[in-house]
């Protein structure tokens, strides 16, 4: 702010100081010369708001001129300042049409506000007017489609990108994306395209396109949309995933999974809490359409453990366990749950059927390990051999290693756990978690500096995390 103040003060001293000529109009009021002299000067200094005003003054004077108001506008633009761009620019529009770059930047100040629609107007406003533009245009009309979940219109738009950038593998790429939520008998040829320009597309072009090809043996649509959501998700592309399992719902309302993959995927959209009406709607659709859906109790149990309904997230586990009653996963989710509900000597039961299920995974061997480290209970006898063996079934699993170092460290035996943890590290040097504990092993020992140092790394690895929680947490109270 002290900035722009300076350059306002600067411009106003200068500012008499000029003559600069505007626009072939020769006679001025003094007022009027003042105040185009400090908007010339404050644009060239980059004080955008400042110079936006001025020039506004001056088109004030000059109601109908149209170039002034737009100038005012553009420069009001530049300077971050939009709600002053739109009603100037608004009132160059009102005197006649507005210039192309102006028509752009209008549709950037609508957007910025939350307000596509009035944005797509003004930008096939500009599209229609000429070609000048087009390729910046039609990426900006692909943000807007996008955020009004316009699929079919972001299609046409990411078509027309690729006839003027036939070899933009990402435009490819998006286009692929948003056939495999609507059309995913035609996404294979385009995600194929983007993979051959870019080979960076491979891993995830063949993902989809196995996963489309093996649901389209089935001959059945709607199982193919849930098979296509399902490679969206796993990509973290939740708004197209919704899209996927909305399509199958429509092509088979009947289908229990289709609804309950609905439901889920919608939480996963932002913010989340708004989502959680309807997902709950569609999970209990799709429960009353079959209540041996194993997706549908898997997910109404996973929809109450995220809002810490245990009891309720708890009953539909154990519907899972029945339906299938192999699946290690349930009896580790179970041993979660009750593990938070505080009954631990069910919890243990659970994360031991689970490794009995399982018993060369080590995520269940790692799983009983961390539940004894969390609740701080036989921590010689069941923490340490869990933690080994997991750490043996798997040797060069940074998270195994960072859980039997963790052992080590509330064992007291620091050495051993800054071996394990260093070990992490060196199989992967960005683990945010192995930074965390060996910086809880320096602390304990008392070395104050080694052990900042590698919370601050912890920290800056793993952002608005709950590692960076606690080290902040550590750091107020040991780094005051």
């Amino acid at each position: 702010m002290a900035r722009f103040l300076h350059r306002d003060l600067l411009v106003r001293l200068l500012a008499p100081l000029l003559l600069i000529p505007l626009l072939g109009i020769s006679t001025r009021p003094h007022f009027v010369e003042r105040y185009l002299q400090e908007g010339n000067l404050a644009e060239g200094f980059g004080a955008y708001q400042s110079a936006a005003r001025s020039i506004a003054q001056v088109a004030g004077y000059y109601e109908w001129r149209a170039d002034l108001w737009e100038k005012a506008g553009l420069l009001a633009i530049k300077g971050n300042d939009p709600q002053a761009a739109r009603r100037f620019l608004d009132k160059a529009a009102a005197l006649g049409s507005l210039s192309l770059e102006a028509q752009i930047a209008m549709g950037d100040t609508y957007l910025e506000e939350g307000d596509p629609s009035n944005a797509i107007q003004y930008w096939q406003k500009a599209q229609a007017e000429g070609n000048a533009a087009k390729i910046i245009i039609l990426n900006r009309l692909v943000k807007a489609h996008q955020l009004e979940k316009d699929y079919p219109a972001m299609m046409e738009d990411l078509k027309e990108l690729i006839i003027l950038n036939p070899n933009e593998a990402a435009l490819y790429y998006q286009l692929g994306l948003i056939l495999t939520a609507t059309q995913p008998e035609s996404a294979p040829a385009y995600l194929e395209q983007a993979a051959a320009i870019d080979p960076q597309f491979s891993d995830t072009a063949n993902t989809i396109r196995r996963s489309i090809n093996t649901a389209r043996l089935s001959g059945e649509t709607a199982y193919t949309n849930i098979l296509a959501g399902r490679a969206l998700a796993s990509i973290d592309e939740w708004d197209l995933a919704v899209e996927a399992f909305q399509q199958a719902t429509l092509a088979r309302p009947d289908y229990a999974e289709a609804w309950a993959f609905l439901g889920e995927a919608r939480q996963h959209l932002s913010p989340a809490e708004e989502q959680q009406t309807q997902s709950l709607i569609e999970l209990e659709k799709a429960y009353l359409l079959d209540p041996e859906s194993l997706a549908a109790n898997s997910f109404l149990a996973l929809y109450w453990q995220r809002l810490g309904q245990l009891e309720l997230a708890l009953e539909y586990l154990g519907n899972a366990t029945h339906l299938d009653p192999s699946n290690p996963a349930f009896h580790l989710e179970i041993g979660n749950t009750l593990s938070e509900m505080g009954n631990l000597p069910e919890a243990q039961t659970a994360y031991q059927k689970a490794i009995d299920l399982a018993p060369k995974d080590p995520l269940y061997w790692q799983a009983l390990a961390e539940f004894a480290l969390r609740h701080q209970i036989q921590l010689q006898e069941l923490a340490l051999p869990a933690a080994l063996h997991a750490y043996e079934l798997d040797p060069q699993n940074p998270s195994s290693l960072v859980t039997l170092g963790k052992t080590y460290y509330f064992l007291e035996e620091y050495d051993h756990a800054q071996q394990y943890l260093q070990e992490a590290l060196a199989i992967d040097p960005d683990f945010p978690l192995a930074y965390l504990h060996i910086g809880l092993n320096y602390l304990v020992q008392g070395d104050v500096q080694q052990a900042a140092q590698s919370l601050y790394q912890a920290r800056e690895l793993a952002p608005n995390t709950a590692i960076a929680e606690k080290v902040d947490r550590l750091l107020y109270q040991y780094f005051p």
